[in-house]
């Protein structure tokens, strides 16, 4: 498993449900939202101070975040779609 550094996060992005609880099968589900939604695998340590002390992230493993979309590095393969970012692209958490 990656470590990431400082203030960076591994997101694990979460697959849009394409289903309706009854089973209904959606079509046409908006691909462009300016977010995604992932669940949060490893964080880094936290932000550097100006006086080299350490602030901590707010996100933790285990959260479902949501983030904007084209900041990330893609760190996965075909079968898991994993990502770095950074924690000031999170703007909600679930």
């Amino acid at each position: 498993m990656l470590t990431p550094l400082y203030d960076n996060i591994l997101v694990k992005r979460l697959k849009v449900e394409d289903k309706t609880v009854s089973g209904l099968i959606i079509t046409g589900i908006d691909q462009s939202k300016e977010y995604s939604e992932g669940e949060v695998l490893a964080v880094g340590k936290g932000y550097r101070t100006n006086d080299g002390g350490i602030t901590p992230l707010s996100v933790k493993v285990g959260d479902i975040v949501l983030f904007r979309k084209m900041v990330e590095v893609a760190v996965g393969d075909e079968r898991e779609e994993l990502f770095i970012i950074s924690e000031n692209t999170v703007f909600a958490v679930k």
